[in-house]
């Protein structure tokens, strides 16, 4: 159903956009992605949630709250930026598709693009996430340094190319990674581990696959390297998960769907998205995340070459 959702979304952006107007879908977006960002803000700086938009999302927890996502700074502990989402990085990886958007876009923010941009980016510095400060900066570098469009598909292609083989390798190098890198902290052993029983479940199941949105169920199934049957959460790695939940077809039509996304105006945008999907699963498992990749898709349709 998840699937059936994001097609039609996409046929109706496609279908609708000119009658809604483009400079409409954007500004309604930028303009509630940067109030979201604003609950994020607060949010690091109190040390807690604000309790005013629940029914937009926002969770109550604070500091002391088991399981949130701290980051340390000078030696004193701050939430990293939440807003109305599940995990700081699933926000970061929201905001760094937005940021690139508001660059494309710039003359369609006009005098307000540098207050968009800055709220965007303080929020986006807030969450503390890595692979996706990593990624924006690649995007921005790719779009501003090399400015043949011919040479900037390649180097895209080619880093579309360089992560899936790199995600197909995983499950197998993950024994010797973790012997050689066994001093990584907990977070990172558990999505070593992740990533080996994902390789498990292709193995088991290599056309098919085990099934969409089966993957948490099928981890007890599994053995992983340190059997932690207790980790019911995806791969955070969008190839690997599409591997193991459809099979090598599934796998195929997916990589074939992102080469044609590679062909639009806004491949930059599906760049980060590719690069942060290396390192976690929100762009096909978490709601917000995928309402924006399915946008950007919508809004992108007309760019296909056929």
């Amino acid at each position: 159903m998840k699937v059936l959702e994001m097609v039609l979304f996409a046929l109706y952006l496609y279908h609708r956009k000119s009658t809604i107007g483009v400079k409409k879908l954007y500004s309604t977006l930028f303009i509630s992605t940067a109030t979201f960002s604003l609950i994020g803000v607060f949010q690091f700086f109190l040390g807690r949630t604000t309790g005013l938009f629940y029914f937009l999302g926002e969770r109550s927890f604070d500091l002391t709250t088991p399981g949130i996502a701290l980051v340390e700074i000078f030696g004193r502990d701050y939430i990293r930026a939440y807003s109305t989402f599940p995990h700081p990085n699933s926000l970061a990886g929201f905001l760094g598709v937005i940021i690139l958007l508001s660059i494309y876009e710039k003359p369609m923010l006009g005098k307000k693009w540098f207050l968009a941009i800055s709220i965007f980016l303080l929020c986006f510095l807030l969450t503390y996430s890595l692979s996706a400060f990593v990624s924006l900066v690649l995007a921005i570098l790719i779009l501003k340094i090399v400015s043949q469009k011919k040479m900037e598909r390649k180097i895209v292609l080619f880093v579309c190319t360089l992560s899936l083989t790199l995600s197909l390798l995983l499950p197998i190098l993950t024994r010797s990674f973790y012997t050689h890198f066994n001093f990584l902290g907990k977070k990172y052993t558990e999505r070593i581990d992740l990533a080996y029983i994902s390789g498990n479940m292709i193995s088991s199941r290599f056309l098919q696959g085990v099934g969409l949105n089966t993957y948490i169920v099928n981890v007890p199934k599994f053995e992983g390297i340190f059997t932690y049957s207790w980790i019911l959460q995806p791969v955070h790695n969008i190839f690997l998960l599409v591997f193991s939940e459809t099979g090598f077809l599934g796998l195929v039509l997916y990589f074939l769907f992102f080469l044609k996304l590679l062909r639009t105006k806004h491949f930059l945008i599906f760049l980060f998205i590719l690069t942060t999907g290396l390192f976690d699963h929100y762009w096909i498992t978490l709601q917000q995340n995928i309402l924006l990749y399915t946008f950007v898709v919508g809004l992108s349709l007309k760019r296909f070459k056929l």
